[in-house]
């Protein structure tokens, strides 16, 4: 069974995850984050689909199954 990553956050941690999804086969297939330019780069480096600019906007699209938090705990 083939799952739909979903990454919120955009920054280091969040590259680490769509690299190690990429090598393990699988796919991020969204990503959202506050700063849309750097969810964009990170899309376009690693082939994900889908970009966008909140964390509710990613929630709400039904076909991401699962959702890494790639953001500092504080947020």
């Amino acid at each position: 069974m083939k799952l739909n990553w979903g990454i919120l956050g955009a920054g280091v941690i969040a590259q680490e995850m769509a690299q190690a999804l990429n090598s393990l086969h699988g796919q991020a297939y969204a990503i959202a984050s506050r700063t849309r330019g750097r969810a964009e780069t990170l899309a376009g480096r690693y082939a994900i689909q889908k970009v966008y600019s909140t964390p509710e906007e990613l929630l709400a699209d039904q076909a991401v199954d699962v959702v890494y938090i790639a953001t500092p705990h504080n947020l």
